[in-house]
């Protein structure tokens, strides 16, 4: 009981516990929201990388290979009027990368071999040209044997 300009007043009981109940309502809802799993985004399957199958790049993505690659290869992109591939080492600093190519594969160079690792992760993209597309392939990442 309370008072106000001097008279006594009541609190009906339901209003005791209308603050606490709120409050529990509130937290079961976001806890609802932060824990549930069905509520999350779907995960992205492995094989894909902005729309390509891992399989139709070469050096596959998440591949590991016992030696150096000796060629970038990805599919066509119609409309394209060229391609450049950038390689990048695992913290994303560049090593190597081409001119504007006009075919969707190119030989590595042998001196880029001096400048890789064994057993260091690796990181290639490709950036489509052409004056309806532009868009980017990958990251595609690989991973060479020690």
């Amino acid at each position: 009981r309370g008072r106000r300009g001097g008279t006594a007043t009541a609190s009906p009981g339901w209003m005791r516990w209308a603050r606490p109940a709120a409050i529990a309502a509130a937290l079961v809802v976001a806890f609802y929201f932060v824990f549930d799993a069905s509520i999350s985004p779907p995960a992205v399957p492995d094989t894909t990388v902005r729309g390509i199958a891992s399989g139709d790049v070469t050096p596959a993505h998440r591949s590991t290979l016992s030696e150096l690659p000796n060629r970038f290869e990805w599919p066509p992109k119609a409309g394209a009027t060229g391609y450049r591939v950038v390689l990048r080492d695992a913290n994303a600093a560049p090593v190597w990368s081409t001119d504007s190519l006009t075919e969707n594969s190119v030989a590595v160079p042998g001196e880029l071999g001096d400048q890789l690792a064994a057993g260091a992760t690796y990181l290639w993209t490709v950036e489509i040209e052409g004056a309806s597309v532009e868009e980017r392939l990958g990251p595609f990442w690989f991973r060479v044997a020690e």
